[in-house]
């Protein structure tokens, strides 16, 4: 399971852990999606999976299940997935219901579980490297105090547009 505070990357690093394997053979379902009901269930997550295998081209292999706590029950559900053994699978999760030592006694002996921060500067760096961005380091200093290490407000070129990414963020998380 990957965890962790709002906008740090867990979605996007499931995505990346998943290149390896063939996007049909890949299933990915974000739970705060607004077409799967606040009333929904973990029958209603069954059927889901269903269907997700009805018009796969494929088997599908890899399970991504972000936000899966908005699920009532969530817990045993996966659990039943995991005992079964038929998929991999990655969670992510960004609400104090799924903080790590309630997954862990969840999930016991089943969970490897990953806690996703924000980019550390050494990591802002290299990412700032990877997107062509040679900023000296006095630029770059100054940049990651004032904006911090959020993956998208680093892609994000505008002063004013950082600034409302950054205050959507605050309301978001707290």
């Amino acid at each position: 399971g990957l965890i962790g505070i709002r906008r740090s990357g867990k979605t996007s690093l499931a995505i990346q852990l998943s290149k390896k394997i063939h996007p049909d053979k890949v299933f990915y379902y974000n739970f705060e999606d607004p077409l799967f009901s606040s009333n929904a269930n973990v029958s209603d997550c069954d059927l889901l999976l269903e269907s997700a295998e009805e018009f796969s081209n494929d088997k599908i292999e890899l399970l991504i299940l972000d936000e899966i706590h908005n699920v009532p029950s969530w817990e045993k559900w996966l659990r039943k997935l995991i005992d079964m053994k038929a998929y991999r699978i990655v969670i992510t999760g960004s609400s104090a219901n799924l903080i790590k030592s309630e997954l862990s006694t969840a999930l016991t002996g089943r969970t490897i579980t990953k806690e996703i921060w924000p980019l550390s500067l050494a990591e802002f760096s290299d990412f700032n490297v990877r997107l062509g961005k040679n900023l000296a380091p006095s630029k770059l200093y100054r940049e990651y105090f004032t904006y911090g290490g959020f993956p998208a407000v680093t892609l994000v070129k505008e002063v004013l547009q950082k600034k409302e990414l950054l205050r959507s963020y605050f309301s978001d998380i707290l």
